[in-house]
């Protein structure tokens, strides 16, 4: 029989560093998700401009570390999907 896990144990975000999101998540490339991570970051981005991706919304920084907050990349990849033009 397992304990229920109290509600503010589940509103916990999983943070994890760019590494260790890559590692969990082979499909994502640690180049990749950095790349991401600039472009969030730089409005002088030619292709996108000023985090016109939303990306920057999925990390969360604590001085120099940036963490990324695992479900909320995968709701901005489910955004990115219904956003696209498909056929």
């Amino acid at each position: 029989m397992t304990t229920p896990v109290p509600t503010v144990w589940r509103d916990v975000p999983i943070l994890m560093t760019v590494r260790d999101f890559a590692a969990k998540h082979p499909s994502f490339k640690k180049s990749t998700i950095r790349d991401l991570i600039w472009r969030a970051n730089h409005p002088e981005s030619p292709r996108y401009g000023w985090d016109a991706t939303g990306f920057n919304l999925c990390t969360v920084r604590m001085g120099r570390k940036l963490l990324l907050d695992e479900a909320k990349v995968f709701a901005w990849l489910g955004a990115q999907q219904k956003g696209a033009k498909h056929g």
